[in-house]
């Protein structure tokens, strides 16, 4: 109730708003379809939208993550505690700088005054890979001689989390060096689990088990080295490098579960270790001739992995231990042509060549090996007529897989169209339709059986093959300069897809794997509105929404659910506050209903110059923190599992952002690139 009352308020302030609004001055560019909305400051294009950040904007953000969270871009979540980048709808975020793709400590790198725009795309097309629900890129500008150096550090008061960087910059006329240091830590002592297990056996017998765990103190530790070096020419040549390294893991990481299994209790205790590297090399090379531009990328990765896990308990006791490398690589080549009638023509290829080798050792050894590599040919043509913007693209995708007793081969056509209409000078219709290609996890292929527990087993399927999910949003924007509205429909359907195979019981053990042999339905309404007040001093937003999951063919289940995200900001001289709630929300796939509980975040900031200060609670009023419950649907092994993080709840935090530069500006060429596939297969 409390959360429909606080929707509908806010709702009420912006239709107050609407009407007095009349002053945004609205201008039509000569150049491929933009529609510059001066009071707003978006210049709106084909398929997507270039968020220009206003003075009073930079004058309060430390650095490109804090300005990205700060310009509040439409389904979009930034978390400056967590340090992530996150979507409402289904898939990863793809953040790039200059068209690099690039990371959060990238961004917290990143100084607001070389910020030029934003471009916010919220329908990805086929160039950008697969599994990305949207694309954040940042466009530039550099110095022509001088140095830029700065520190980002966040660390939480009441618990041990920090994330921290250090970065170099060095330009001088065509060329910057740069070198990035990022180390992350956090322990995982309070944290617990619970979960509430009911098993039916062949005779209708019933087994209820209950499990209350805790973690021990075992920090995690990630250290992460970048070195880059960029050369552009004339604006138009460029070459860009970037070396990097990272190590990660956690040393002796213990979970103590208290079971009571129907009249029975007793202790089981689950170790977990975990050591990573991964090396990466990336090249790019592009030039603009004329009305022509072609660019070369290659990137290169090695990943190193060792893995122990092992059960203990009074009648049970399994482990095993897995050394595993995988080598990957990514080439790409992609010529793009501009016509006289304001029109483009785009053609690309993408190659990747992936070698992974994983090496199970229990009472017997397993040997994991996967060669698998994958084409892609790809055509897009952009026009733009009168008040109606247009992209066709149609692609051709070739998987390959070969395992270690089978191997196969995926074809699929992959279309996609973006169609724009301008209604009127604030109004904008959309529909953009999309077919992506999803292939099975290296862990899911691997038939390697991991033994939970006396009940409970989890096993691969190399049978598994990728499926095909079409994409469908309709979107409605209304734009008043500080008011702005968009609703928005999606509809997603996955044929075949990956998902949890019903359970088998043989010899009083559950086994639970994967299959392709459900459908799955997923809708998506949302309502977002954005309302600025007092000279743009005070900002606030509201986004309810409503999603629908249906599971048909051979697993059947449904599930509903109505979430909202809020928020505010207050900018009073050098001080801001930012306010951020999201209540809690669900997802359906397979027979698995994921349920992430609410949180919200209250951050108080000062900002002097170059350096910014501020002190924040996370998850205020709510002692339990963060995590997810996952309820497993199955008739033979229903399940309820719950795991909260008790160290975010009311969690006190200090963040400081410091840089200095010098030096004249200088407009970088934009770099296009991707990265090589890092998934070792492991299974966890």
């Amino acid at each position: 109730m409390n959360r429909i009352i606080l929707t509908l308020s806010l709702v009420l302030v912006f239709v107050h708003n609407v009407y007095a609004q009349q002053d945004s001055i609205v201008t039509k560019s000569s150049e491929l379809s933009e529609v510059i909305i001066e009071s707003k400051r978006i210049v709106h294009h084909n398929n997507y939208d270039s968020y220009l950040p206003s003075m009073l904007q930079k004058k309060h953000a430390a650095n490109g993550l804090d300005l990205l969270h700060i310009i509040r871009l439409p389904r979009i979540h930034v978390d400056q505690v967590e340090m992530t980048v996150k979507s409402l709808v289904e898939g990863e975020v793809q953040i790039r700088i200059d068209n690099v793709p690039s990371t959060v400590s990238d961004l917290q790198a990143l100084t607001v005054d070389r910020v030029l725009s934003v471009d916010y795309i919220s329908t990805p097309g086929l160039k950008y890979g697969k599994g990305v629900a949207a694309v954040i890129n940042i466009k530039t500008r550099r110095e022509n001689v001088g140095v830029a150096c700065g520190l980002n550090a966040m660390n939480a008061l009441t618990t041990s989390y920090n994330d921290d960087n250090v970065w170099l910059k060095f330009t001088s006329k065509q060329s910057e060096f740069g070198v990035r240091y990022n180390f992350k830590q956090n322990s995982n002592e309070k944290v617990k689990t619970m979960s509430r297990q009911h098993f039916i056996g062949d005779g209708n017998d019933a087994v209820d088990v209950e499990k209350d765990g805790k973690y021990s103190d075992s920090h995690y530790t990630s250290h992460d080295v970048t070195l880059s070096y960029n050369i552009t020419n004339n604006k138009k040549r460029v070459f860009d490098a970037k070396l990097s390294t990272c190590w990660n893991g956690f040393p002796d990481r213990y979970l103590i579960e208290h079971i009571i299994d129907n009249s029975n209790q007793y202790e089981m205790m689950t170790f977990n270790k975990n050591n990573e590297k991964r090396p990466m090399l990336k090249l790019y090379y592009g030039d603009a001739i004329g009305n022509n531009t072609i660019s070369v990328y290659l990137a290169a990765a090695y990943a190193s992995s060792i893995y122990d896990r092992s059960v203990n308990a009074s009648m049970l006791k399994n482990s095993y231990n897995v050394k595993g490398e995988k080598y990957s690589s990514l080439g790409e080549i992609n010529f793009s042509h501009s016509f006289t009638n304001a029109s483009e023509l785009s053609i690309g290829y993408q190659q990747t060549g992936e070698f992974t080798n994983n090496q199970y050792k229990t009472e017997r050894e397993y040997f994991a090996t996967m060669h698998n590599d994958s084409q892609y040919l790809f055509a897009a043509y952009n026009r733009k007529l009168q008040e109606m913007s247009l992209i066709l693209s149609a692609g051709v995708s070739r998987e390959h897989f070969n395992g270690e007793n089978d191997k196969y081969t995926f074809w699929s056509f992959r279309p996609n169209i973006i169609f724009n209409y301008s209604l009127s000078d604030k109004m904008i219709l959309a529909y953009s339709y999309e077919r992506s290609t999803s292939v099975p996890k290296l862990a899911q292929l691997t038939e390697f059986t991991r033994l939970d527990n006396k009940y409970e087993q989890v096993a691969g399927n190399s049978n598994l093959k990728p499926f095909t999910t079409d994409r469908n949003e309709v979107k409605l924007n209304y734009d008043l300069g500080k008011t702005y509205f968009s609703l928005s429909f999606n509809y997603d359907y996955s044929h075949k897809m990956i998902c949890d195979a019903p359970v088998s019981l043989s010899n009083g053990i559950y086994t639970y794997s994967f299959w392709n042999g459900a459908n799955k339905h997923h809708f998506n309404f949302s309502f977002y509105a954005e309302q600025y007040l007092f000279d743009k001093k005070f900002f606030i937003y509201v986004m309810p929404y409503m999603v629908r999951d249906i599971m048909t063919r051979g697993i059947k289940h449904t599930n509903s659910y109505c979430s909202v995200k809020a928020g505010c900001s207050i900018y009073w001289g050098n001080f801001n506050i930012d306010f951020d709630y999201s209540s809690s929300s669900e997802d359906l796939t397979g027979e698995t209903l994921l349920h992430n509980f609410a949180n919200n975040s209250l951050c108080v900031g000062y900002k002097y110059r170059n350096l910014s200060v501020k002190c924040g609670m996370k998850n205020l009023f709510r002692n339990s923190g963060t995590g997810s419950r996952e309820d497993y649907l199955s008739n033979i092994a229903f399940s309820c599992k719950e795991i909260r993080n008790y160290a975010f709840g009311n969690m006190l935090y200090l963040a400081l952002s410091w840089n200095l530069s010098s030096g004249k500006k200088h407009i970088q060429q934009k770099v296009k690139a991707s990265n090589a596939n890092l998934d070792t297969g492991i299974i966890k």
